[in-house]
This record gives C-alpha cells, sequence and structure tokens, in this order.
C-alpha cells in the first residue's frame, strides 16, 4: 500500500466497518439481558395464530382482537405451548417498553407489521418467561458471534495496515 489515497480509503471503510460491527454486537449484546423494568405488559384475546416453519426453526404469528400488528415469537421458544394456544384464548404479553409505541388499537392506523414478545401466558399456563426470552436470545447469538469476531478482526488488521501505511507514507514525504 504505496498510494496515500488508497491508504486512506483502506482507513477510513476499515475503520467504519470496526465501528459498526462492534456497534451491532454491543446492541445486540444488550438486548439480551431484560429487565422486567424493561417490559410493558398487554392482555388480548387471539383472533389467529400462524407457525412459521422456516428450516428447523419455527416462530409464531399470532393476531389479536385488540391489536394491529401481529405479535412475533422467535424461533426458541417453547413451541409445545405455542401449539396448544388456540382462537379465543386470552393471553398476557410482555413488549419492550421501546416498542409499546407501535402497539396500536386503532385499527386505521399505519402500524408496523409485528412487535416481538418476550414473555407470554394464558391464565392457565405461563408459556414462555422474560428469562426464557433472554435465554433464547443468548442462545441464538452464538452462532452468528464467531462471524462478527471475525469481521471486528480482519477490520482492525486492516485498520492497523493502513495507519501504519499512512505514517510511512508522511515520513517518506517529509524527508
Amino acid at each position: 500500500m504505496k498510494n496515500t489515497k488508497v491508504n486512506l480509503v483502506v482507513f477510513f471503510i476499515s475503520l467504519f466497518v470496526f465501528v459498526g460491527t462492534t456497534g451491532i454486537f454491543f446492541i445486540a449484546k444488550s438486548n439480551m439481558n431484560l429487565q422486567e423494568k424493561d417490559v410493558t405488559y398487554f392482555t388480548s384475546e387471539i383472533k389467529s395464530i400462524e407457525a412459521q416453519h422456516s428450516g428447523f426453526d419455527v416462530s409464531y404469528r399470532i393476531y389479536t382482537t385488540q391489536y394491529i400488528p401481529y405479535l412475533l415469537v422467535t424461533d426458541g421458544m417453547d413451541s409445545n405451548g405455542l401449539s396448544d394456544l388456540k382462537d379465543g384464548d386470552k393471553i398476557t404479553f410482555g413488549v419492550e417498553n421501546e416498542y409499546v409505541n407501535l402497539l396500536k388499537s386503532d385499527k386505521k392506523s399505519n402500524a408496523q407489521f409485528f412487535v416481538t414478545v418476550v414473555s407470554l401466558k394464558t391464565n392457565d399456563e405461563e408459556i414462555f418467561t422474560l428469562e426464557n426470552y433472554n435465554q433464547a436470545s443468548k442462545n441464538n447469538f452464538n452462532t452468528p458471534f464467531v462471524g462478527i469476531i471475525i469481521i471486528v478482526l480482519v477490520a482492525l488488521f486492516f485498520l492497523i495496515k493502513s495507519s501504519i501505511a499512512i505514517i510511512n507514507n508522511k515520513k517518506k514525504n517529509n524527508n
């Protein structure tokens, strides 16, 4: 890398990838440790429920009578209790506080398509808790974690290499 312009481009691209990937890592990591204070609970009646199969994973879409977006139960949650749910069942579900405003009870509003559920229960059964959700999030994060580490290390390598090349070019130009 002798050309200063090329080194600068490599430096800034590497910096962008390094900072972006590191930021995504910490944001994803923070969503794995939700606490009760981070969650708001709602009660509604099930209008319909659909299982979505994707390879070995199953997620569920729960449509309620009261709220417009469907409730998404991601893969890794207990599917036995979910498969027992039926239309007309009353459920209590938890949603992260930052997404509460996305739940719209006004049928004419433009609400988001879904809101992820972080806990779910009926009057008779606790289907999954906030702790179950946190554990499933951690388990689902393990696979991409290796890829994130590799991307960060490669970006760091090019960041250091281009920095050294820029410094060496400046020293040459000063002599």
